[in-house]
């Protein structure tokens, strides 16, 4: 992956969070980081926004956005909506996530 240019998510929904501390701490109480279904992604993001006191949201599948850093497996991203937040990517599943190539 590599920073300033676009990605998008293929198949899966993922957790979106605020803060990288927020990611941190959802990683900390095994959070699901992704889901191929939306019902458990809003389960997911509801139940970790009132644990964390904080919104974490979801991205889902076929969004694109902006990759703005890269700390390991946690990415931070500006999303088409115009929020930044990051969204956590545990190795094995990197796949799903593919830069997007722009023709001119």
């Amino acid at each position: 992956m590599q920073i300033g240019k676009f990605h998008q998510n293929t198949e899966f929904f993922w957790l979106f969070y605020p803060l990288k501390e927020t990611a941190l701490q959802a990683i900390l109480c095994a959070a699901p980081e992704y889901t191929r279904f939306a019902q458990p992604a809003v389960h997911y993001s509801k139940y970790f926004s009132d644990r964390l006191q904080s919104n974490v949201s979801f991205i889902e599948p076929k969004n694109m956005f902006v990759l703005l850093e890269q700390d390991g497996e946690i990415l931070k991203i500006l999303t088409t909506e115009g929020n930044v937040g990051h969204i956590y990517v545990p190795s094995g599943a990197n796949d799903d996530i593919q830069e997007v190539n722009q023709c001119a």
